[in-house]
């Protein structure tokens, strides 16, 4: 019999290195979009390396009511400048990285597509990363799955989705081990495993001190095909569930 380990997280823009680490850990990978926008977290915007030092890129969003799901959030493109800004930043950062033709004509055909939706401008990223660094892990979006409209906006929408998903493991983020209420999963017969990800040192151009916990365009424009052997260094793989 086939045990499937589900990991489920919010759809972030140009995430870190922990995010594609815990999605190799999973047979199959939930986007949970079906839960309240956060404001001034990881949905919108991560950190590049910029003049040396960690800084923000951000997507702006339209405004919306405060209780708006993440797959409704719209991108506000009426900046006229913001692809360019934004491609520009990027292409100065890192244009003398070795593996910077690998990343950046896929970024600018992302940002001219102008996705209404910053779930739909989020996820082709991360679908094209995972597979630049050859996670084969399947991704899917909650707002795509057959959930109860309760489970949408619950607390115990993790366990729906494990359930729908006929999960028996459930990956879960360390940081959930103060407020997971772990009872109910054994209750249906699903273990949880809480990843524990050691952030990697690698070669960096840009910076005379490592900077760690960057977007993970910053791992693969300086490491390109080693990446992903550089995030599992150190960190527990998938034959270790």
């Amino acid at each position: 019999m086939f045990f499937m380990n589900v990991a489920i997280h919010q759809p972030e823009c140009f995430p870190w290195l922990g995010f594609f680490h815990k999605m190799s850990l999973a047979d199959t990978f939930v986007l949970l979009d079906t839960v309240q926008f956060e404001k001034n977290n990881f949905q919108n915007r991560n950190k590049f390396l910029i003049a040396g030092e960690a800084q923000w890129l951000s997507i702006p969003v339209e405004k919306h009511s405060l209780n708006t799901l993440v797959q409704n959030i719209k991108i506000n493109w009426t900046d006229e400048k913001l692809t360019k800004k934004h491609l520009m930043s990027i292409e100065q950062s890192y244009k003398k990285c070795e593996f910077f033709e690998n990343v950046f004509p896929f970024l600018q055909e992302l940002y001219h597509k102008k996705h209404e939706y910053l779930s739909n401008f989020n996820t082709e990223f991360i679908v094209w990363m995972a597979e630049a660094l050859g996670i084969k892990t399947k991704i899917i979006k909650a707002s795509e799955m057959n959930l109860s409209g309760t489970a949408l906006g619950g607390t115990d929408v993790t366990l729906e989705i494990c359930k729908n998903l006929g999960a028996r493991c459930y990956i879960s983020g360390a940081g959930a081990k103060v407020y997971l209420d772990v009872e109910k999963y054994k209750q249906e017969d699903i273990n949880v495993y809480f990843q524990e990800f050691h952030h990697p040192v690698y070669p960096q151009k840009g910076s005379t001190k490592f900077v760690s916990h960057l977007s993970s365009i910053d791992l693969y424009v300086n490491c390109g095909e080693k990446s992903f052997d550089i995030i599992q260094s150190g960190n527990p793989c998938a034959s270790d569930i």
